[in-house]
């Protein structure tokens, strides 16, 4: 292989190195583990973890002038041989011995981790010159979604056989992937210089930069945020309501959401004022707690494993398909193309903005479909993903043009037929059909907005669009059904009723109580097959 073109492969070994070097972010998922199977205390395995830690900050510095001095693939072999040993080592220790765990695992796991991540950034960069940011965050994105790899490693192989048998699997996965991956590492041939030679700076003018000093400033506030609840994170769930099955997740979806920054970053920026606007609000906690927590866990009728999970999203993604046909025939070509293209051209780094579109389509799929329960209107979130979709069919456009194969009547047959093309595969326009004052909506609305400042409680049924139809604003957390069948909002809606602190009430089988007297009834569509009697009640007058 020619020296001038290993750079992906560079960026693809180093990546798969990384994968298996974030142990101090994922250390919650051997803490348990680790107590069980050696006997030791929670204080005994923090220590590993705190040992594990510091080796790793003393290996970087280490790592990073060992590398520079005898080349990165020195440096990732030493790496390499201190992880995997340290694991294979720490297979063999016997029980109740911390002593002799923390200089068999946590010093040489820890040295090899450190060494390992100055090797594979420094060569990526290197061969990234002009797109150094963008070589760092292919490897920091798989470091990033070490936590998930180790959750699903740990949970498999240390639950079916424990954790000895799992510290010698791991050690034996990192020989492999660690060892080829920093065979392949090399820098790459020197570019001509047409100038002088410039001087750089060595480290000790480089510790007195402020550039220097902000990053490593950056890298002491924020390295605490992960390190210092990585052993704790499990108990800190439990603490906070989760059930014991769905914990390990939390490390998965951190892991997760720490690949997704990475890559991200623009997007989360977007949405910051909106997470201040919430937190200024106190709505932000109860924003995670429905929209993640709760959406993820509790919609799950019984416990299931990582992997059912994910099959189930899948499977709901194949449903769903049929029902809403656009996102396959456009989302899934518009990404290919996308893919394709920026593979092509790869040198003005567009591949890592053309993977976006899967990795976060994923991450939709995976947040819409997790649990037991899917709607039609899942779907709906990848609507913005159809954009894609289009650019084929504009460049194939474009290329009848340029072969004056109905040159100008191809782009503007197309751009016409795209829209009933589109409206045709979704099921929903049938809806559209349905005249607005015939529906339950409208009714109702025109009923309560007789009264002069009227309030509305939507119950047995999901928030149907009344509120929004009469202008009301709801005054109850609990302003309408959902799926999530808690005792809390049994209670809360039960005093909300008694207390009458509502004037109209809309249902559809509920009866909610003697304050309250049926004053209208009508039908509304809720989906194709799917028409819904409503009722609307209006609360006694003294």
């Amino acid at each position: 292989m020619p020296k001038q073109n290993r750079g992906p492969y560079i960026l693809a070994a180093g990546a798969a190195a990384q994968l298996l070097t974030g142990i101090p972010a994922a250390w919650g998922v051997f803490q348990q583990p680790v107590m069980q199977g050696y006997g030791f205390s929670r204080g005994q395995a923090m220590l590993a973890f705190a040992v594990l830690v510091a080796a790793y900050g003393v290996g970087c510095a280490v790592g990073g002038l060992l590398q520079d001095a005898r080349g990165p693939r020195f440096a990732g072999l030493w790496g390499t041989a201190l992880l995997a040993g340290g694991f294979f080592a720490a297979a063999l220790v016997p029980p109740a011995n911390a002593a002799l765990f923390l200089v068999a695992y946590s010093v040489p796991a820890g040295l090899g981790s450190a060494f390992l991540a100055p090797a594979v950034l420094a060569c990526a960069q290197k061969w990234y010159q002009d797109k150094k940011g963008w070589a760092t965050g292919v490897a920091g994105v798989a470091m990033g979604l070490s936590g998930a790899f180790f959750t699903v490693f740990v949970r498999g192989v240390g639950g079916a056989w424990g954790i000895r048998v799992c510290f010698a699997a791991l050690g034996a996965v990192m020989l492999v992937v660690c060892g080829a991956g920093a065979l392949i590492l090399q820098d790459p041939p020197p570019k001509a210089q047409s100038g002088p030679p410039q001087p750089g700076l060595d480290y000790k003018q480089m510790l007195r930069t402020p550039q220097y000093k902000l990053c490593a400033a950056a890298v002491a506030l924020s390295a605490p945020a992960v390190l210092l609840f990585s052993p704790e994170i499990f108990k800190i769930a439990a603490e906070r309501g989760l059930p014991e099955s769905a914990a390990p997740y939390s490390i998965v979806l951190g892991s997760a959401a720490s690949a997704a920054g990475r890559m991200l970053l623009g997007a989360l920026l977007v949405c910051a004022p909106v997470a201040a606007y919430l937190a200024a609000n106190g709505a932000l906690a109860a924003c995670v707690e429905v929209y993640f927590i709760q959406n993820l866990f509790d919609y799950s009728g019984a416990p299931m494993s990582l992997s059912g999970h994910v099959y189930n999203a899948l499977a709901y993604l194949r449903t769903q398909s049929a029902i809403n046909p656009a996102v396959v025939l456009l989302v899934a070509p518009g990404m290919v193309f996308l893919l394709l293209w920026a593979v092509k051209r790869h040198e003005k780094g567009m591949v890592w903005q053309a993977l976006a579109l899967p990795m976060g389509a994923g991450l939709l799929l995976l947040t819409c479909y997790w649990g037991e329960m899917a709607h039609p209107y899942y779907a709906l979130v990848f609507a913005g993903l159809c954009t894609p979709g289009l650019i084929p069919l504009a460049w194939l456009a474009g290329w009848a043009e340029k072969r004056g194969l109905l040159a100008r009547a191809l782009p503007l047959a197309g751009a016409l037929a795209i829209v009933p093309v589109c409206m045709g595969l979704c099921r929903a326009v049938p809806l559209m059909r349905v005249k607005k004052a015939d529906m339950a909506q409208t009714v109702f609305a025109e009923m309560m907005n007789r009264e002069a400042e009227p309030t509305l409680l939507d119950i047995t049924s999901l928030d149907q669009g009344f509120y929004l139809a009469a202008g009301i604003v709801p005054n109850c957390r609990y302003f309408a059904d959902n799926n999530l069948q808690t005792q809390e909002k049994r209670d809360a809606i039960a005093s909300y009723l008694a207390e009458g602190r509502t004037q109209f009430v809309v249902t559809r089988y509920a009866d909610p109580g003697e304050a309250y007297e049926l004053i209208a009834e009508a039908d509304g569509v809720f989906d194709l097959n799917d028409m819904r009697h409503y009722k609307l009640y209006k609360r006694k007058e003294p």
